[in-house]
């Protein structure tokens, strides 16, 4: 074979090797589904902006306000003060922060997957900030917590 045709294989072998990595790295094209669950029932969840890269392509939508999304929600779960609320993920986040449904007394925490609700009765509505590889979601989640 000539040096031609070897470079022309090589650089073949490189540019589809390369689109396979690409392709593999990015195994998640949908954005991630989250299930949160209260004493084994399924509560209402609002999903906000997100960035999510598949591959080559980037889906990017913009929530410019949150209010819609909110009155979607209602009406809100009842919870239990101090009790929990278990987050399911069909693709699990690198990292999750937690926002909103702060009170005077205190405000929630989020570990291993389970928000901790504080004492404090009326609506919270939480915002999950939750960062992957291929990208960022905003979940948003409203509830009534009751005493």
């Amino acid at each position: 074979m000539t040096k031609k045709k070897i470079f022309i294989i090589t650089l073949f072998i490189i540019v589809i090797s390369f689109l396979l990595f690409i392709k593999f790295m990015y195994k998640h094209p949908e954005i991630p589904k989250l299930t949160v669950t209260y004493k084994e029932k399924s509560l209402k969840v609002g999903q906000g902006s997100y960035t999510w890269r598949n591959g080559f392509k980037t889906k990017e939508f913009i929530v410019d306000n949150y209010a819609n999304i909110i009155v979607e929600l209602m009406p809100y779960s009842n919870v239990s003060s101090n009790s929990n609320l278990q987050l399911h993920f069909n693709y699990q986040p690198e990292n999750i922060t937690l926002t909103g449904g702060y009170t005077s007394d205190n405000s929630p925490t989020i570990k291993n997957n389970i928000i901790t609700i504080p004492e404090k009765e009326g609506t919270q509505i939480y915002f999950l900030d939750c960062k992957w590889k291929e990208g960022n979601v905003t979940y948003v989640i409203a509830i009534h917590v009751r005493n």
